[in-house]
């Protein structure tokens, strides 16, 4: 929740998935405001946050959180096109989170064998296009620029998910492929990449016990 004068504002909405500030919505009085975490790459810095209303205007609410954060040493940006920047983050974490728990592989093998490459681009671009198709302005340099952060990735990195369902536990899935393929139904986007990841891992979706 955000504050002002010690009354509820708002709230801000770090949950995965391209629709959470819709789920979120409907259990609030008030309007989450989507918002997107960006961590440091090392562990002694604080994490970045970006936060904006849905409509890019500024509010009240987020003005206040955005000098909150400041005065606590948070890097924060208040962004006035958040939509745009949770898809970015969405499409890159949709893709990258399902083929990497799918195969049960780290990014090295996953961008190097030819076949889950190609995979792997197939579910960047059904991202991007249903995103489009939603209205969100994605740059044409979009695909390539996610695409290169993919390659850039330790070899032997992988993603929570994987982590997550190597441990047993509940996973992400419908938050990432489950949303991608509910909204490329409501929009006539073919999202068969997605729909292959998110059938395939419905089996481990609550968890696992060994």
């Amino acid at each position: 929740m955000v504050y002002q004068n010690s009354k509820p504002r708002g709230s801000c909405n770090f949950r995965p998935g391209s629709d959470s500030s819709t789920r979120l919505q409907s259990n609030l009085r008030t309007q989450p405001s989507p918002s997107l975490g960006l961590f440091a790459a090392r562990k002694a810095q604080a994490g970045r946050i970006e936060f904006g209303e849905l409509d890019g205007h500024a509010s009240p609410r987020l003005e206040a959180f955005h000098l909150a954060c400041k005065e606590a040493g948070i890097d924060a940006v208040l962004a006035t096109d958040i939509r745009y920047n949770v898809w970015l983050k969405f499409a890159s974490l949709a893709a990258s989170s399902g083929m990497i728990t799918l195969t049960n592989a780290s990014f090295g093998p996953v961008r190097e064998t030819p076949g889950t490459r190609a995979l792997l681009e197939d579910a960047l671009r059904e991202v991007i296009a249903v995103g489009t198709a939603a209205g969100v302005p994605f740059k044409p340099e979009d695909f390539a620029t996610i695409m290169k952060g993919y390659d850039s990735n330790p070899p032997g990195m992988v993603t929570s998910m994987l982590v997550d369902r190597r441990a047993g536990k509940p996973l992400e899935i419908d938050y990432f492929s489950g949303t991608l393929v509910r909204m490329g139904e409501k929009l006539g986007v073919p999202t068969p990449t997605h729909k292959f990841i998110a059938q395939v891992l419905s089996i481990d979706a609550n968890g696992r016990k060994a």
